[in-house]
């Protein structure tokens, strides 16, 4: 019999971040509203009528207009199930919530999704968002843009606004920054209050740094949100999302560089991407 003072060490997992602000987890069926029942044991294909932040937070996301409700869809992703959106979305409460997403505060945003359902959408997604960018909005936003008519092709986009020109983030990827219907793991770190343009957003894809080119200078605003945040759109409802969702972790602080690997090697190895993670990534072969 092994001694008393001998056990395994648990399993890591984002409770485990101090600074966790929500936590979305398609996997919880016990966080998710079945709109069709009303109960929290969802059926597979039916309407989505609130997902509930498994942070403690209570920043919970409904819908409750029905045909903009996104679906719960079983066996989907490494056999489990996602939030599937046919141009339908979730969104919280209130605004000054997410104030931290855009101003000094610094944020960290780490989510498994898939844009589009086909190779070649030629369309714009959203992954979340408390910003419409335009018409003076304020706050962040996250998206896949694939307009052939911008000379956009797969790319991976973080924008936080702050009411007026300039914008304070406008970071893109490369063509070919977040493949079209293909699961993968994002990461966008923010910190508006750099005073260099360059290091104010950080994007990656399934762990790996990716190519970059903010150049935005405007200064962070202080002000509240125009929207509340948005799950599969962004703010106001613009650039809804086709595709799906299975896990959205955030943060409101910069990670560091160990937490945010952490992040992403549970992200991995629940989901089934680890082998789209680098060689390099610490949490390539074993879970964190």
């Amino acid at each position: 019999m092994s001694p008393t003072w001998l056990h395994w060490p648990s399993t890591w997992s984002p409770s485990d971040l101090t600074s966790l602000r929500a936590w979305y987890d398609a996997d919880d069926a016990a966080t998710i509203f079945d709109a069709t029942t009303g109960g929290s044991l969802p059926s597979s294909g039916n309407d989505v009528a609130r997902w509930e932040d498994k942070s403690g937070g209570g920043y919970h996301v409904t819908q409750a207009t029905a045909a903009n409700r996104p679906h719960y869809v079983t066996n989907t992703l490494n056999g489990k199930p996602v939030i599937e959106c046919t141009a339908q979305w979730l969104t919280a409460s209130t605004a000054s919530d997410w104030n931290f997403l855009h101003n000094t505060t610094g944020s960290t945003v780490v989510a498994v999704w898939k844009a589009g359902t086909s190779a070649d959408p030629n369309a714009p997604y959203a992954l979340l968002g408390t910003t419409n960018d335009g018409g003076g909005s304020i706050g962040l936003q996250i998206t896949y843009d694939d307009r052939a008519n911008l000379g956009r092709n797969d790319t991976f986009r973080s924008v936080i606004g702050r009411g007026e020109t300039p914008l304070v983030v406008n970071n893109f990827t490369g063509n070919g920054g977040l493949p079209a219907n293909t699961p993968a793991i994002v990461t966008v770190t923010s910190d508006p209050g750099s005073a260099t343009a360059a290091s104010r957003s950080g994007l990656r894809v399934n762990g790996a740094a990716a190519a970059e080119s903010n150049t935005a200078t405007g200064t962070a605003s202080t002000s509240n949100a125009s929207f509340p945040l948005a799950l599969g759109s962004a703010g106001s409802d613009r650039l809804p999302l086709v595709g799906y969702i299975a896990e959205v972790v955030i943060a409101d602080a910069m990670l560091s560089d160990p937490d945010r690997e952490r992040v992403e090697g549970y992200l991995a190895h629940k989901w089934g991407l680890t082998a789209s993670l680098p060689a390099g990534h610490p949490y390539k072969n074993s879970a964190p």
